[in-house]
């Protein structure tokens, strides 16, 4: 008799709802980006997407048609992969990125991610080397009216060679308020606009040309006027007796006012 009781209180339970199908739509659809994402903020949340979808109906349907799960778009993914998260986006701002991107790769997405540039609102990709850093400009060079982040970086093994120069125009970029590059030449256009950027980080750095001072270094520090997180790593700014060619006060101060405790420390 018992056990017969048993077996219909579990019979009972498992025609329950599940607790997770109890959860708000807004509950449930942030614990899935939040499993999507790992702690080293790379976004190959394919997986993740494709297991949920598969414990049910309900909640495959609700996936889909969130593009807000849609969003974040690794580049080394299959092709057909890219473009099922594109449509499935919708019309939301997107991330792009990709942990080794090679040139290859990049010139055989281009027509598939150019009617979408408008909606790109983050970058972060990761080079091998120059050759491969040097298919990037045509994106940047496009008018990316929602790019707010742009994260770059360059694993050069050949020290020697010169490193790639990435020009940033003021009129591509009319929303940048991130940036954060690692062994590049940072060239920017006179008219960019420096006091807009809230987040800037630079490791292995260098300006371009006749620029290579601590003076040129400065002035375009105390021209981040709403800096909040600044961190640098050993930068190539090398020639610091041009100092004294140009006259700079040795206790000469910028202030970031704004700033948090800065991060990821090197003295110059």
């Amino acid at each position: 008799m018992a056990a017969r009781s048993r077996m219909r209180e579990l019979g009972s339970e498992l025609r329950a709802t599940p607790f997770v199908s109890m959860l708000p739509n807004e509950t449930f659809i942030e614990i899935i980006r939040l499993a999507s994402a790992d702690s080293d903020g790379w976004c190959d949340n394919t997986m993740v997407l494709a297991r949920s979808m598969g414990v049910c109906r309900y909640w495959r349907d609700l996936i889909i048609n969130t593009p807000l799960l849609w969003t974040r778009i690794e580049l080394s993914n299959n092709t057909q992969y890219i473009r099922q998260f594109l449509a499935r986006s919708g019309s939301a701002s997107i991330t792009l990125s990709c942990p080794y991107l090679r040139r290859t790769r990049l010139s055989v997405l281009a027509p598939l991610l150019e009617p979408h540039y408008a909606r790109v609102a983050r970058t972060d990709f990761r080079f091998f080397d120059d050759e491969d850093a040097a298919t990037l400009p045509a994106m940047l060079s496009s008018f990316l009216p929602c790019l707010a982040s742009i994260s770059l970086r360059l694993y050069s093994f050949i020290t020697l060679r010169q490193r790639y120069c990435m020009r940033l125009e003021s009129r591509h970029l009319p929303s940048l308020r991130s940036l954060s590059l690692e062994r590049f030449t940072l060239d920017l256009t006179p008219d960019f606009p420096l006091s807009r950027l809230v987040t800037l980080r630079l490791s292995l750095v260098d300006l371009p040309g006749d620029h290579q001072c601590l003076v040129t270094f400065l002035d375009m520090l105390e021209a981040c006027k709403s800096l909040e997180n600044f961190s640098w790593g050993k930068s190539g700014f090398k020639n610091y007796c041009e100092l004294c060619e140009h006259g700079a006060r040795a206790d000469r101060i910028i202030p970031l006012h704004q700033c948090s405790p800065l991060a990821g420390y090197t003295p110059l």
